[in-house]
């Protein structure tokens, strides 16, 4: 009994914290206005389309007819899709005045060259400074917005507009990008945390992008075949290869903290049934091997109180060893499950002081039925009986 208890207050206060976890990630905001957005992913076979730069031609091209459609409002190509994580495009940077060796411990930016409705797009503001520009081409100042926990990290209580940034890879003179505007935090690349993000004008860089971000009042259904027959008007050989709604991608990264959270459930409800069927047995044991007893008692002035407190006792022995040494396995054990967490920790005590009073009501509600039966029988047909 001591061991089923343990393995129930183990599996209830892991579900717990998985559960907690889930309702953690559920109510992050992500930085932007995931309604009514949609990833339009297009591709392009056409044998004339031979280098970057005519690949960001056709986009921008494709674009600006997308823009044109009834129901859209906003929209912009990126190079990464959302939720891309580690997958997605990083680059190291140095920050001007900083030295060779301040420099190597910067974090790698999400690098997101982007068109300039993409901050509009995904309604995400910009807290200092200016958005990209439809001025910021190439051949003109290069420029940059960082995210704004990246800019108070770099130049805490200055402002950074003006100050400039190059990539780790380039030392020359014309790699200096200024930045001109700070843009919220985003969890764009990656729900779980933060990551600093640098935005560069599409034009004054070399990678095409191949997702596009529409912001449509329209059902993605029917949005598909408009976005298709523009890109048919781009070029023939242009095409739609995958289109997804934002809260469909939202969607992704909570599906496996689901899923972990509604197999411990599971685990958790069978563990709780067996334990409490367990101690049910043992009281229900000990009632029918002191029914004579019970008589006696009773018979000699006992009250039912006292008859269903002693067989609550016995039956709370293994209830308690059983909560301390569950408990003491959850503390001891707990930071395994550390990397399946969010927002809690692995001894949160809120998941672990619901388990053990949860179960301990499922347990004594489980254990009173046979004590009743025993404090409320009639003294002369126990007696009778034996």
């Amino acid at each position: 009994m001591v061991a089923q208890v343990s393995l129930a207050i183990v599996t209830v206060a892991t579900a717990l914290l998985l559960v907690r976890t889930l309702a953690r990630l559920q109510r992050l905001e992500p930085g932007f206005d995931a309604a009514n957005l949609a990833l339009v992913q297009v591709a392009t076979l056409s044998p004339t389309i031979e280098t970057s730069e005519q690949v960001i031609v056709q986009t921008v091209s494709y674009l600006d007819r997308v823009l044109a459609l009834p129901g859209v409002s906003n929209a912009t190509a990126v190079l990464n899709p959302p939720f891309a994580g580690t997958a997605g495009f990083d680059i190291g940077f140095v920050a001007e005045g900083q030295t060779l060796s301040e420099a190597a411990g910067n974090p790698y930016l999400n690098y997101e060259p982007v068109t300039p409705g993409y901050f509009a797009t995904f309604r995400t503001p910009i807290v200092r400074g200016r958005p990209l520009s439809a001025a910021d081409r190439a051949g003109t100042l290069p420029v940059a917005v960082l995210s704004r926990d990246l800019a108070e990290k770099l130049w805490p209580g200055q402002d950074p507009i003006g100050k400039r940034i190059r990539w780790a890879d380039s030392a020359s003179a014309e790699a200096w990008r200024t930045v001109v505007g700070v843009a919220g935090d985003t969890r764009y690349r990656e729900l779980r945390q933060l990551r600093p993000s640098v935005y560069i004008p599409l034009d004054q860089q070399e990678y095409p992008p191949p997702f596009l971000i529409v912001r449509s009042d329209l059902a993605l259904e029917t949005l598909i075949p408009a976005l298709r027959q523009a890109a048919r008007a781009v070029d023939p050989d242009l095409a739609v290869v995958n289109a997804s709604s934002m809260a469909a991608l939202l969607a992704r990264p909570l599906a496996q903290p689901r899923f972990n959270a509604g197999v411990l459930l599971g685990f958790a409800a069978v563990a709780v049934l067996l334990a409490a069927v367990g101690l049910y047995g043992l009281v229900s044991f000990l009632v029918s091997q002191r029914t004579r007893e019970v008589g006696i008692r009773l018979a000699v002035g006992a009250q039912p109180r006292q008859i269903l407190l002693f067989f609550l006792k016995r039956g709370l022995a293994p209830l308690t060893v059983g909560c301390f040494v569950g408990t003491a396995i959850v503390l001891a054990g707990g930071e395994l499950l550390s990397s399946l967490l969010f927002g809690v920790t692995a001894r949160d005590p809120v998941a672990i002081v619901g388990a053990v009073l949860g179960f301990t009501l499922v347990a004594l509600v489980a254990m009173l039925l046979p004590a009743r039966r025993a404090a409320a029988s009639d003294p002369s047909a126990a007696l009778r009986l034996e």
